[in-house]
């Protein structure tokens, strides 16, 4: 990734990730929440709480609850905590709390996998059967984690993979980096620094800045171990993932503007005969020739509601309304219409705010809120809630946002400490509804 001449929560997917005691925390996943079953403490450090001063205690009352930005393992039953909104760094005694880690919440919805091995071995025919085994689950994991699980952004996507891994194949770069040694524009300020951060990655991640870009999204440390990126297949191909996010790629490949994204990648053309090839290919297999531009619906006869990729509005398609659930496909046409209205008022949201929405849940047809313990009255069996927060910028000041300004007349949920806000059409002012999770 050099510029020559001029990227409700989820687990790594490989056991090397678990053993490293890092996780990363995705923009499309679900929060991370511990609640205290019991009265109990947050500590500074994992000894024993009588072995500790007050000063570096903390009580807490049974019932508690607290949105994790990351976790790992610490000695005797414990885990050390990152609290989410700026609470600090703590230490919990597993007996005391509920970890949603633990417990089974975290994952019940999983994402559609745009990918089999034969559409990659389809679109990469050179790539060996033991790397698209590899990386088959990492690259649709990646495309579901950074907002790339459209036709559009999906093909372009492994297409550029595809030529930059040179079919999976190349996972870090062959040269030593030694050429980077004192190359400023990519932060390498100290001696070695060309070798140590040498390209590594499906999309090759070169450079001290740029590996401690990734690593401050990614909570990982990959800065301070450089190697990280090339120890577990997810870290490989979610690198990719970040720096495409991060550059906005999203954009000019929603256009069809293959070169743009080329440039993007590369600072330039080298190679765009051979990404074109895999591009064109990749188009074939996710039946996508047609939806590098995609006609806004206007209402919900346009939606085509058995494509996932369908869009349904401007900014949302029809796999963010049901999670990719097909048992959510809606088969009213009056919650359809609902969805619609919704989602309009979302892109709204979306371009005030300046920053993707990204739902955590929408609609639910009755027998599966019942399943997941939603209320019985819930707005969402009807299509007009979702549950959402922002891909960039601070939760509680969108949801404060949302209550003065974007969604001062209609129904708001004040959810940020968990990791959401509710939104939903019932009107006001005049009935202003608000409520607390």
């Amino acid at each position: 990734m050099e510029k020559k001449g001029r990227q409700d929560e989820r687990d790594w997917s490989c056991a090397q990730a678990a053993a490293l005691n890092y996780r990363i925390i995705n923009p499309r996943s679900k929060p991370v929440n511990i609640k205290a079953d019991v009265a109990t403490l947050l500590k500074k450090s994992p000894q024993q709480s009588s072995e500790s001063s007050p000063e570096q205690l903390k009580e807490v009352p049974a019932g508690q609850e607290y949105a994790v930005v990351s976790y790992e393992e610490a000695e005797g039953g414990h885990y050390k905590v990152e609290l989410d909104f700026g609470a600090g760094i703590w230490y919990i005694w597993s007996g005391h709390w509920r970890l949603s880690w633990e417990d089974g919440e975290e994952s019940d919805d999983e994402p559609m996998r745009m990918f089999t091995e034969a559409d990659l071995k389809t679109i990469m025919p050179q790539a060996s059967s033991a790397d698209i085994r590899t990386y088959v689950e990492p690259i649709n994991k990646t495309l579901y984690d950074f907002d790339l699980d459209t036709k559009t952004r999906a093909a372009a996507f492994i297409a550029q993979v595809a030529h930059e891994s040179g079919s999976l194949k190349y996972k870090e770069e062959i040269a030593d980096g030694s050429a980077y040694e004192g190359r400023l524009d990519l932060g390498n300020i100290k001696p070695g620094d060309g070798r140590r951060y040498k390209g590594r990655g499906l999309i090759q991640l070169t450079g001290r800045a740029n590996y401690r870009q990734a690593g401050e999204a990614m909570k990982l440390p990959l800065e301070d171990q450089p190697e990280l990126v090339v120890r577990d297949p997810y870290i490989n191909a979610a690198i990719a993932g970040w720096y495409w996010q991060s550059r906005n790629i999203n954009a000019v490949a929603e256009r069809g503007d293959f070169a743009a994204v080329t440039r993007r990648i590369n600072g330039g053309l080298n190679g765009q005969s051979d990404r074109l090839e895999f591009w064109e290919r990749a188009k074939k297999v996710l039946n996508a020739e047609n939806n590098s531009v995609q006609a806004i619906p206007e209402t919900w006869q346009q939606v085509n509601w058995n494509d996932f990729n369908a869009s349904v509005s401007k900014y949302f398609t029809v796999r963010e309304v049901t999670n990719g659930d097909p048992r959510r496909i809606p088969q009213d046409d009056a919650i359809k219409a609902n969805i619609v209205s919704l989602a309009q008022e979302l892109d709204r949201v979306r371009e005030a705010w300046g920053s993707p929405i990204l739902v955590t849940s929408w609609y639910r047809p009755r027998a599966i809120n019942q399943a997941v313990g939603g209320a019985e009255n819930s707005q969402h069996i009807l299509g007009i809630a979702a549950d959402i927060h922002p891909a960039k910028g601070n939760l509680p000041q969108f949801q404060e946002w949302l209550d003065k300004a974007a969604w001062k007349d209609k129904a708001l949920g004040y959810g940020a400490r968990k990791g959401f806000v509710h939104v939903d059409l019932r009107p006001g002012p005049n009935r202003l509804i608000r409520w607390n999770y």
